[in-house]
């Protein structure tokens, strides 16, 4: 079980690794070739894409992932199959109507987002991204509880290819002029690279047994609901944030060229370097779910507790070493990479996100194989609501500073409450166990 723990994190971190430098590569040259407003505008659309996508993407591939993984520990192959069948078909039709909604709202989402109601083409360019996307998430939760990481890691590795070669191909071969174009063009790119992560998921997935059971449909839905309604209503709040965000810089005496300029430079140039750290801790939660949640099938409290405060204890100094780094190189890798003095002072300022992030994402993780994922959704939900807030006031009365730091409550008010949820939960599951014993 260890060993293949080892090698499933193993490929994903390399996998991750290499999507995250392709991804960052890209971003740079996407940085240095359309307009800074349009790169405001693509990172403000990727808020809706990631709320809609998140509908399909978040709850229930780790529905699947727990369950699959809990069936094969306590009731065999063909409750197993039953949960990899009822996810595949689940995850269709909830692509669908998010695409069918994305499509719909297109209008008055660009109207809301970019000011303006004639951008709406840059939403329209990611509905297939939201339907294919969408659509081959939940094979990934089975292929990580069957330990079949490998699957993932080509599928993620070869839609980043894709994508990066659409839009590079699209900007050479034609002149994209406007704002909202280059926008829209960026925007088909990652639309390429789902199709082709939903080809290679049902190739790598083969012949999949049809056995549909009612009872396991409710039983993932149920599992589900809390995460992906924790994810939606997040995204949604992320997504009230960036429409504010613009607003309350102009306010702040910034014009809106200058505000989306800004937006772009933290969420399109700093973040994705903060968020390179947490490449192995996301490939570590992926293959860390179904353990544990066959640790909890088997009501193995007390080997869990060790698990958790190990991989926590590693995840900490990893991400504490990084962010370290990352604060000493700002300087350097924003005049570098992006030729941005802005770039390399909000690498240095959000430096602390990379262990926020890292710790939000292994507590959730470890809360969601124990069961308790309406605890997870209360806690995302009281972080994003304190986000907004900050965001609102901080960015009227200090500009971006006041952003960036709204940003970093964000993540350290997450970490200190998923951090003491976690351990009450174990505590109180250890209690239990010797009770029993």
């Amino acid at each position: 079980m260890k060993n293949k723990l080892l090698k499933n994190t193993a490929a994903l971190v390399v996998s991750n690794i290499l999507v995250r430098l392709i991804g960052l590569l890209y971003k740079i040259w996407l940085a240095k070739t359309i307009a800074p407003e349009a790169l405001g505008y693509y990172q403000l659309s990727l808020t809706v894409y990631i709320m809609f996508v998140m509908l399909s993407c978040s709850g229930l591939p780790n529905a699947v992932s727990r369950h699959y993984s809990a069936a094969q520990a306590t009731s065999g192959e063909h409750s197993a199959a039953q949960v990899l069948f009822s996810g595949l078909r689940l995850g269709v039709l909830i692509s669908a109507g998010a695409a069918a909604l994305t499509a719909l709202f297109a209008p008055l989402l660009s109207w809301l987002i970019l000011k303006d109601i004639a951008s709406y083409i840059v939403f329209l360019a990611l509905v297939p991204a939201v339907f294919f996307g969408g659509a081959a998430a939940a094979p990934g939760g089975y292929f990580h509880a069957a330990s079949r990481s490998g699957a993932v890691a080509v599928s993620e590795l070869a839609e980043q290819i894709i994508k990066v070669l659409s839009v590079m191909l699209i900007f050479t071969c034609f002149t994209v002029a406007g704002a909202e174009m280059q926008a829209a063009a960026a925007a088909a790119g990652l639309s390429a690279g789902s199709v082709i992560s939903l080809v290679l998921t049902r190739l790598f997935l083969g012949r999949v047994k049809r056995s549909r059971s009612r009872k396991t449909d409710r039983i993932l839905i149920k599992t589900a609901a809390p995460l992906t309604a924790n994810r939606f209503i997040t995204s949604f709040l992320n997504m009230i944030t960036a429409s504010l965000i613009p607003i309350r810089l102009v306010n702040c005496g910034l014009t809106q060229e200058q505000a989306f300029t800004g937006y772009g430079i933290i969420n399109g140039m700093a973040m994705p370097i903060i968020m390179l750290p947490c490449t192995i801790i996301s490939a570590l939660c992926v293959t860390l779910l179904p353990r544990l949640s066959a640790m909890n099938a088997k009501n193995s409290a007390l080997q869990m507790r060790k698990r958790i405060a190990a991989v926590l204890a590693a995840a900490g100094l990893l991400c504490s070493a990084a962010g370290i780094m990352l604060a000493l190189c700002s300087g350097f890798i924003g005049r570098q990479l992006y030729s941005s003095e802005p770039a390399g002072r909000y690498i240095l300022m959000l430096s602390p996100c990379s262990l926020f992030v890292g710790i939000n994402q292994l507590c959730g993780t470890c809360l969601t194989a124990m069961g308790h994922e309406y605890k997870t959704f209360r806690i995302h939900i009281t972080v994003s609501a304190i986000s907004l807030a900050a965001s609102f006031v901080l960015s009227g009365l200090m500009g971006l500073d006041g952003y960036a730091i709204a940003l970093l409550i964000q993540g350290g008010v997450g970490s200190v409450l998923f951090i003491a949820v976690v351990a009450k939960c174990l505590k109180n599951d250890c209690q239990k166990q010797k009770m029993i014993v």
